[in-house]
C-alpha cells in the first residue's frame, strides 16, 4: 500500500518540507517492509536531515511541538519505530563521514549485523 501524505493521514508529514516528504516517500516506497544496508542507510539520511535542516516543529494540529515529538509522529506516520530510525541514523553518519574504504568496511559491518 502506497504512503499518500495527506493532512488526514500522515498530518505531521504533510506539514514537512518536499524534501523531507520525498525522502518519506522514498522509504516507505522502496524499502517498506525490507531490511537491508540501503535501507538503513535512507532512514539515517531522514534523520540527518532534521539534524541539520529546519524541519516543521509541529503536531498533527499544527501547533509547536518538539524535534522529537515531531521526528516521533513522522517515523510513526511512515510506520518506523523511532529507536530504530535513530541506529540506521548513526550508521549513516558512518558511511558518509569516513573516507572511502572505510565506508565500504562500515557498510559490510552493517551488512553482516
Amino acid at each position: 500500500m502506497p504512503l499518500n501524505i495527506s493532512k488526514e493521514a500522515t498530518p505531521v508529514l504533510y506539514q514537512q518540507s518536499p524534501e523531507i516528504q520525498k525522502l518519506c516517500l522514498k522509504i516507505y516506497g522502496e524499502y517498506h517492509g525490507q531490511k537491508s544496508v540501503e535501507i538503513r542507510l535512507a532512514q539515517g539520511k531522514l534523520i540527518e536531515v532534521f539534524r541539520r535542516g529546519k524541519p516543521n516543529l509541529v503536531d498533527e494540529n499544527g501547533e509547536p511541538a518538539s524535534e522529537k515529538a515531531t521526528l516521533s509522529a513522522i517515523c510513526e506516520e511512515i510506520n518506523i519505530p523511532r529507536s530504530t530510525a535513530y541506529n540506521y541514523a548513526d550508521e549513516y553518519v558512518v558511511t558518509q563521514t569516513y573516507p572511502e574504504p572505510i565506508q565500504g568496511t562500515a557498510q559490510g559491518s552493517i551488512r553482516n549485523r
